[in-house]
């Protein structure tokens, strides 16, 4: 229990969800900063923690947008992420966390239409015997998460690991 606690304060400062208004200052790495370009690698398969931290994608780039830094973010979902963005997720992880899944299939639908572009892995898919077919609308299957990030970063992506 003191684990998750901790993970999800953790998780709660990383995204400014704690900290009070009036003592939150722009970060000094942003000064200068144009465009804030980011590739998140998204391998969480934990549905309570995927639902928050998708969450918190999307806060990220509107809070971007909104301090004037043109946000380009990618989200490359890999591993046991992928058995929580199917239509037909399995049997187990639907009947326990029905509520988040469809919590994660509306963020989904939000960050695309907010203009972030979304990939998978298809060697995931594979993996986790998911059919590419099934995979949540607004996200693209690409032959492996690896070799996306990688691509992403070569591109002046910064990466922002969700494990």
């Amino acid at each position: 229990m003191p684990r998750i606690i901790l993970s999800l304060l953790t998780a709660l400062l990383a995204f400014g969800l704690m900290a009070p208004a009036a003592a939150v200052q722009p970060s000094a790495g942003l000064d200068g900063v144009e465009q804030a370009k980011a590739v998140y690698q998204f391998n969480t398969g934990k549905p309570r923690k995927a639902a928050f931290m998708l969450k918190g994608v999307g806060k990220n780039f509107d809070a971007l947008a909104e301090a004037g830094h043109d946000p380009d973010f990618v989200v490359v979902f890999a591993g046991p992420a992928v058995r929580l963005l199917t239509e037909e997720p399995p049997e187990k992880i639907a009947n326990r966390h029905g509520d988040r899944l469809l919590a994660i299939e509306g963020t989904v639908e939000e960050l695309a239409e907010a203009g972030i572009r979304m990939e998978i892995c298809a060697t995931a898919l594979n993996a986790f015997d998911i059919d590419p077919e099934s995979v949540l609308d607004g996200i693209q299957p690409v032959p492996s998460g690896h070799q996306a990030i990688i691509g992403w970063q070569n591109r002046g992506y910064a990466l922002v690991p969700v494990l």
